[in-house]
């Protein structure tokens, strides 16, 4: 719908959401801290801040259980997270790497968005890290790299650079190969590959495989892969296996307006069940990102239920089954344990877990 030239939702029953303007701060020069530690610091430190905010400026706020801090200020919110020690230099040093990336590389970024759009159409939307897809696809613009004769040229627009994307999954042999993030761009992130570092890593790869996640990116922000250490086997295998199927759909016909018309997506018969989702929200009273409503209570921020819902999955229930999601409302689902009675014990659960939330199941198992 659409007022005074604003688009608008058309329902009532889901309204803007209420959106807080991050802020991050350091609160610690130490590089490492226990996590115990670093939890009750944190929480101390937003409390005293909390208090100083209410007594000093006497500004609306509120406390969340994770240290979270939301402020209301004239008509916005802002959230106030504080960073892990050893969170702040690595993240800081990956994001300025990736900056430096796109602005030498127009197409960067145009990539990112519509391999992001692809991998919603594969149900693989929160499944794999937006982080990892970034660092990927940076590899393609890499200079460096761990296998000379196999380096191609960087991407020059959008459609190129996603077929080099999905070629670079399709055969690679990651058993036998890791990526390499490096550039000439920036003096501080070019891999020295004369340094025994670097020949150490590679005779290090090829004895003890197992030390390694399944892909590996190394770089000299992260010799060990630590970005990928959390894509398991399965979510990693079906990446390989969509990339491959639409690389052979491509071939035949190169429809890349299709892959944003969702003209390539995964066929939902390859899942166990599929949950089907209902758009709701708790309504808010916000206009642009802007806070409208009375300070008598505090306003509905930052809730997202398919977030909360697809972690509470991930957490109750990731070692029973392979969860896969298309970004908008369906969720597909793959159990590890071919029993039908476990799978029905899981999908009760389930749906008493997302109450309101989950519309309808559709089984999809012969």
């Amino acid at each position: 719908m659409v007022i005074n030239g604003e688009i608008r939702e058309k329902s009532t029953k889901a309204p803007c959401l209420l959106s807080a303007i991050p802020i991050e701060l350091e609160i610690t020069q130490k590089a490492q801290m226990s996590a115990n530690m670093f939890a009750r610091l944190k929480m101390a430190y937003a409390i005293k801040l909390q208090n100083l905010l209410n007594e000093k400026l006497e500004l609306k706020t509120s406390l969340r259980s994770d240290g979270e801090l939301l402020i209301v200020y004239e008509d916005f919110v802002f959230v106030i997270r504080i960073k892990a020690p050893n969170q702040i230099q690595q993240s800081y040093a990956l994001q300025k790497y990736l900056a430096i990336v796109g602005i030498h590389n127009q197409c960067f970024s145009g990539i990112c968005t519509v391999v992001k759009k692809w991998l919603a159409s594969q149900f693989l939307a929160k499944s794999i890290d937006e982080t990892i897809v970034d660092i990927i696809l940076a590899t393609l613009f890499s200079t460096a790299d761990s296998a000379p004769e196999n380096k191609t040229e960087s991407p020059i627009t959008v459609e190129n650079g996603f077929l080099q994307f999905l070629k670079l999954l399709s055969f690679t042999d990651f058993s036998q190969k890791f990526l390499v993030l490096a550039s000439d761009l920036d003096e501080n992130s070019a891999l020295d590959k004369k340094g025994n570092k670097f020949a150490k890593l590679q005779y290090d790869f090829k004895q003890k495989r197992e030390k390694y996640p399944e892909l590996t990116i190394i770089s000299n922000l992260d010799w060990d892969s630590a970005w990928t250490r959390n894509l398991s086997k399965p979510y990693f295998t079906r990446l390989v296996n969509c990339a491959r199927m639409t690389l052979h759909k491509l071939s035949n016909n190169l429809d890349f307006d299709g892959v944003l018309n969702d003209a390539f997506k995964v066929d939902e018969d390859l899942f166990d069940v599929v949950l089907v989702l209902r758009p709701f929200q708790i309504p808010s009273e916000s206009q642009s990102g802007k806070f409208q409503g009375d300070l008598s209570s505090f306003p509905v921020v930052d809730y997202r239920p398919l977030d909360r819902f697809w972690t509470e999955l991930v957490e109750s229930f990731g070692e029973e089954a392979q969860f896969y999601c298309n970004g908008t409302c369906k969720i597909g689902v793959k159990f590890n344990n071919p029993d039908v009675q476990v799978a029905k014990t899981i999908l009760e659960d389930i749906q008493v877990l997302g109450k309101d939330l989950v519309k309808d199941v559709v089984y999809k198992r012969k």
